[in-house]
């Protein structure tokens, strides 16, 4: 609601499957992910809407945060991200990694941004995120 009222953005969360809590640092680095991604979609997008969508499986919790925005050209590699001054995105890749999960980034100019994070159940609590 707060950056509705800040941007005129719509925004849309949906939770699927059976809602758990998850380890302290997995927790952490969800919450930043997705506090990083609000703040590139209210900066960068110039969307209309963002989605987020956390869905629990018994074998893995998986965010989509999803903007109806410019988009970018994706770097070759994860590691352009630094190089190209995207280190909002190359933080959250690095915070996911240490709780052992994925990070995903699809966007084209013109087609807005998702990005994805995978963590497995088992994985889960692994590292730390601060």
């Amino acid at each position: 609601m707060d950056m509705r009222e800040r941007t005129q953005m719509k925004g849309r969360l949906k939770v699927v499957g059976k809602e758990r809590r998850l380890p302290p640092d997995v927790e952490v680095a969800i919450f930043r992910v997705v506090q990083e991604s609000l703040r590139n979609a209210e900066r960068h997008s110039r969307g209309t809407r963002v989605g987020i969508t956390m869905d629990f499986t018994e074998a893995e919790c998986r965010l989509h945060v999803s903007d109806d925005g410019i988009g970018f050209a994706l770097p070759a590699r994860p590691s352009d991200f630094a190089m190209r001054g995207q280190l909002g995105l190359l933080g959250m890749q690095e915070r996911v990694e240490l709780v052992g999960g994925r990070f995903e980034v699809r966007s084209r100019p013109g087609n807005g941004t998702t990005l994805t994070v995978s963590i497995p159940s088992a994985g889960a609590g692994s590292g730390t995120a601060g």
